[in-house]
């Protein structure tokens, strides 16, 4: 299977929680292939390499993933946008706002 690198960035539901009390859980959760940056109070990124059939499935596992820790997190930013909206809006048939509505 190919692996699909890409970078999620969430905003915290809670700024006051120290995000490093969501790393373990997070890697627990699926999210072993990221490596998890909590540089930004309020606001964590994941950087994965995620082998998956298809960048779909890929980045929406991904996102399934954070949700199943992190519930009230909103995606704020996916990168790299090329990879990413091309995948989703050709592959998934959806546009990136869609996207955005659903996981918050």
């Amino acid at each position: 299977m190919p692996l699909f690198e890409f970078t999620l960035k969430f905003s915290l539901p809670n700024f006051q929680i120290d995000p490093n009390a969501y790393i373990e859980k997070l890697y627990e959760n699926g999210c072993d292939d990221a490596l998890i940056g909590i540089g930004t109070k309020g606001y964590i990124a994941l950087d994965f390499i995620r082998e998956a059939s298809s960048a779909y499935e890929a980045i929406y596992s991904a996102i399934t993933n954070v949700k199943a820790v992190l519930p009230k997190s909103r995606l704020i930013e996916a990168s790299p946008e090329l990879q990413i909206n091309s995948f989703l809006i050709y592959t998934a048939d959806i546009k990136m706002n869609a996207l955005f509505i659903w996981v918050e």
